[in-house]
């Protein structure tokens, strides 16, 4: 048991310290100019580029990486036996599954920064209750923007089987997920859309995020990207007949404001 404690924490060390060096993006509302950028971690850490020498950023940047992995590996303790967490944790295969309280989920399995985004997703909204709110009635209508691979949908919609949720997400492989993560519950109160939510009907470019697959976005731009289709938040209403949405949930990476 040891031994396998070692290896887990010596490989997470190797991951973090080996991609701290890769993680970094241009914050345009912080820096005068492109060449003052701000850091980042998996768990999108924002460091004020003007505020901190190259060094001071790498050790904060190394830091914080570190602690809220600590914090994820912790939370997940709380739903899991000893000896299926660290199975959990050491397995490196494609996609896992994992019950935390009464719902089960898919999760990326590898690589394991990867698996690490999904589970900080997931806990955020199971754990930490970041979208907890009491809606009225139980016939509620909720649209999710941004649904990622469904920590927040998946729970509101066990949590009201009377709702009627709406999930976007455009990226394919998050999407994928989604819709397991949504049959695996049996929901059938949710409606997922493989598309992206924008200020025009349109295709836009949509940039891959190398390290956290919560933070691909319309408009953090990188060396990745592919085509995706987008709707307007007045297109959705209108083609849903909604007359009255009951929560409108936005996590887009910085798409919030044209929305």
């Amino acid at each position: 048991m040891k031994i396998c404690g070692i290896y887990f924490f010596g490989k997470m060390l190797i991951y973090l310290l080996e991609r701290s060096r890769f993680r970094r993006i241009v914050n345009r509302d912080n820096c005068s100019s492109a060449n003052h950028d701000a850091n980042y971690s998996i768990f999108q850490i924002q460091i004020p580029c003007y505020k901190l020498s190259m060094p001071k950023r790498k050790i904060l940047r190394i830091y914080y990486s570190i602690l809220y992995t600590f914090q994820v590996l912790v939370k997940s303790k709380k739903f899991l036996t000893l000896g299926v967490w660290l199975k959990f944790w050491l397995k490196n295969i494609p996609e896992e599954e994992i019950k935390l309280g009464d719902l089960s989920f898919i999760v990326r399995g590898k690589p394991f920064l990867s698996k690490l985004t999904d589970m900080y997703v997931l806990l955020e909204n199971i754990y930490d209750k970041q979208y907890d709110f009491n809606l009225d009635g139980d016939n509620a209508l909720i649209i999710d923007i941004g649904a990622h691979i469904g920590g927040f949908c998946v729970l509101e919609g066990s949590r009201k089987p009377g709702a009627k949720i709406i999930a976007y997400e455009p990226f394919f492989e998050n999407f994928q997920i989604l819709e397991k993560n949504i049959r695996l519950n049996n929901l059938t109160n949710i409606i997922s859309i493989m598309t992206a939510v924008a200020s025009e009907i349109s295709t836009r470019k949509f940039y891959m995020n190398p390290i956290n697959t919560s933070a691909h976005s319309l408009n953090k731009k990188s060396d990745k990207s592919t085509e995706v289709p987008c709707i307007t938040l007045d297109a959705i209403i209108l083609d849903n007949q909604i007359e009255r949405c009951s929560l409108l949930k936005m996590d887009t990476e910085g798409a919030e404001y044209e929305i």
